[in-house]
């Protein structure tokens, strides 16, 4: 077992530094930030890559075949001990991501103790479909791209998001949580579509977020301030990208936001899920059929 140690330099950050990035290859060091050194107790690293936020959580992995990093959150000691190099994994941090799997990048962010993805998942590997048909016939395994070029039943005043992000991607159930309707629905918590390391929302964690935020007004501290009526600095950044009934019909874009969580009840048939509402402060609990759409916001694996 060896612990590396961070220097002060490293660990106490100015206001405003960017996320910083150490590669080593071949046991020389580059960094993202010219001039920026690791000060290790030990040898350093050979070949790997170290990610430190902003704020100063730490996620690293050393390649070398044999030393994975364990690190607590409150604590500015890396302990690297030896691990079968298929099980190690660079550890998940709250900030920047980078899905694997399409090279799509999410900002994400910490609320109260939780990590959530700061915008709605857009992967739409084995779901994609692109007419109201084809919708209907992949059900309830479907996905649907929308743009500010979609035709639906657009009646909001916030068609401005679409600066923000201008794809939207609404899921059926089956496909944030790889169910074909067939047997049992995979239990709540699953992680569904989202990337290694992250969840689809359980009921519960989407209470813990809404009674952070506040139970009366935390619609308004969710959606963007920038892009909808939100009255907060953006963090959640809820964007109005609408729902899609079973049908396929595109509705509510601009006036409101829909996101599954990963519960499923078989005798009413129906997944549930979140939506907030333009004009209004509330967050209001949903449950809609399998083959509705709605959007999707990760939320990262235990306690980071």
């Amino acid at each position: 077992m060896r612990t590396v140690k961070l220097t002060q330099k490293i660990y106490m950050f100015d206001e405003g530094l960017k996320d910083i990035e150490f590669n080593y290859n071949e046991g020389i060091e580059s960094s993202n930030i010219p001039g920026l050194k690791l000060d290790y107790s030990g040898e350093n690293p050979e070949n790997g890559i170290i990610r430190i936020t902003k704020d100063g959580e730490i996620g690293l992995v050393i390649h070398n075949d044999e030393y994975c990093a364990i690190k607590n959150y409150d604590s500015n000691e890396i302990i690297l001990e030896k691990y079968n190099k298929t099980t190690c994994k660079m550890p998940i941090f709250c900030g920047i991501l980078t899905d694997s799997r399409d090279g799509q990048v999410y900002q994400t962010v910490r609320i109260g103790e939780q990590c959530w993805f700061a915008e709605d998942l857009r992967y739409t590997e084995g779901c994609l479909v692109t007419s109201k048909s084809e919708w209907q016939s992949n059900a309830p395994k479907s996905c649907m791209i929308h743009d500010s070029t979609t035709e639906s039943n657009y009646t909001g005043d916030y068609d401005t998001f679409w600066e923000k992000e201008p794809l939207q991607v609404l899921y059926q159930w089956g496909a944030v949580m790889n169910w074909d309707g067939e047997g049992e629905p995979p239990l709540e918590g699953s992680k569904g579509i989202c990337p290694a390391g992250w969840h689809v929302p359980t009921e519960d964690e989407w209470n813990i977020l809404i009674d952070y935020v506040s139970s009366s007004v935390g619609g308004n501290k969710l959606k963007s301030k920038t892009y909808w009526d939100g009255t907060v600095d953006d963090k959640f950044n809820a964007l109005p990208a609408g729902e899609r009934w079973g049908n396929g019909t595109l509705n509510a874009v601009g006036d409101s936001g829909f996101w599954w969580s990963s519960l499923f009840n078989v005798v009413s048939n129906n997944g549930f899920g979140r939506h907030v509402n333009s004009g209004e402060p509330y967050v209001y609990s949903f449950g809609f059929t399998p083959d509705s759409g709605a959007s999707i916001r990760c939320i990262i694996n235990g306690d980071k």
